[in-house]
């Protein structure tokens, strides 16, 4: 059978705008002022781009940063063979934050599934398998960082992609493979980084009927959802463990940090992972300046009161910006629980032409064309934070609406002028 490169066809079919894209945020850095960033021309502008939805990136003490014996000595030993302490004693604080799961920190999303992954289809991992052929479900869109280790989970365990925002799919999928004789492992989102809200109780409540597992990638909900932070995940599962589900998080998200979780339900394969997770064993450790971020961070979510304060205002934030961007505008995700917007443009100049007027106007967003989004689906992308004010929020939303980007067919002008009424009315209150 002729092998199909197909990195080297997604790579050949994203040349014509992929370039242009990346080069919409660079030579950006941080401004002292809160929510602006400044360019290489001393510009500043308004930041919808980080991914620290708390600002919690704004809030770190500088005595983190002190070269002291705690933070500034390096350990340069793999963690199979010496681990710190710092290191210890934050995993045992995130399993006290996160409903007693048992995490394994790594360098980033990526590095945590190209660790995880390999393991799971291999059948090893303690209870995550009862002596029976190994399928691996990968949802069909699930984030690029994970899609592109399906050439090496193939070589290991049968794959096939499902689309696990149709619950009737999963279930025909986990039949058809138990009715074979094996034991499946979906691998999917649960926010999605560019849309969707995946059903997160039912997905589970499969997983137990069929006596399979699901790894959850929950980097979009970190700090934004749940009790003290600890994910979308969590929270559908009214903070309960269950022993088929894992899942990955991001400290690069919500906490405003470097580097990423495994969190396995039992301690077993905690150790299973630190055992013989290539990527754990052989990548070195983790840097003293990333476990300091993440202690900082984790301090914040410790304080209840606090993360609840800084949730309900980002949340506030967004539906604010809801209010005054319809989703025929384009604003394809108004009023869910996601912690960005994107705006839908279609045509991949139009993304980029919006993201002009944008910066031209002191507002700095993010552009995404294939293969980061479809062909011809580019958009717009906005983080929320907790800090940002109304009054920038509006000035972003009041500007997307002039471009008068309509997606949904059925659309006419009568629409558009009654919406210009309605948005007159609410900007007198």
């Amino acid at each position: 059978m002729e092998k199909i490169n197909w990195i080297k066809k997604r790579i050949e079919s994203a040349m014509t705008h992929l370039p242009k894209t990346y080069q919409v945020t660079k030579k950006i850095c941080q401004n002292k002022a809160e929510n602006t960033l400044t360019d290489e021309n001393g510009e500043a502008f308004d930041d919808f781009t980080t991914l620290s939805y708390l600002s919690l990136h704004q809030k770190i003490k500088p005595k983190y940063y002190h070269y002291d014996m705690q933070y500034g000595h390096s350990l340069s030993v793999a963690r199979t063979r010496m681990k710190r302490t710092l290191e210890e004693d934050i995993e045992k604080r995130l399993t006290n934050l996160f409903c007693g799961y048992h995490p394994t920190i790594f360098g980033s999303t990526h590095m945590a599934m190209l660790g995880l992954l390999p393991l799971a289809a291999s059948g090893s991992i303690p209870s995550f398998a009862q002596n029976k052929k190994i399928v691996m479900l990968f949802d069909h869109i699930v984030h690029q960082s994970t899609k592109i280790l399906r050439d090496i989970v193939t070589r290991i365990a049968e794959f096939s992609f499902v689309n696990c925002m149709e619950v009737k799919n999963v279930e025909q999928a986990l039949q058809h493979y138990s009715n074979n004789g094996y034991q499946a492992i979906i691998v999917t989102d649960s926010l999605g980084s560019m849309g969707n809200v995946y059903p997160v109780i039912a997905l589970t409540e499969l997983a137990r009927e069929y006596q399979s597992f699901i790894i959850f990638d929950d980097a979009q909900s970190c700090s934004i959802h749940g009790h003290r932070g600890c994910g979308y995940v969590l929270e559908q599962l009214n903070y309960q463990k269950c022993d088929h589900v894992a899942f990955v998080t991001s400290f690069h998200k919500g906490f405003g940090a470097s580097g990423s979780a495994i969190f396995m339900p039992q301690k077993s394969q905690k150790d299973f992972l630190e055992t013989y997770a290539t990527t754990y064993c052989f990548s070195g450790p983790i840097s003293i300046p990333e476990l300091a971020r993440i202690e900082a961070c984790l301090s914040y979510h410790e304080d209840t009161r606090l993360i609840q304060n800084l949730q309900d205002t980002l949340w506030d934030n967004i539906a604010y910006f809801d209010r005054f961007l319809p989703k025929s505008f384009g604003n394809l995700y108004r009023y869910q629980p996601l912690p960005y917007r994107v705006i839908l443009c279609g045509h991949e100049t139009q993304a980029l032409d919006l993201w002009k007027m944008l910066k031209n106007n002191g507002i700095l967003t993010l552009c995404a064309v294939y293969p980061t989004v479809p062909k011809e689906q580019a958009i717009i992308r906005i983080s929320f934070h907790a800090s940002h004010d109304k009054k920038a929020i509006k000035k972003l939303a009041d500007m997307i609406y002039q471009t008068k980007i309509v997606t949904a067919e059925n659309v006419g002008i009568k629409d558009i002028i009654d919406h210009d009424n309605q948005r007159k009315s609410e900007t007198q209150l």
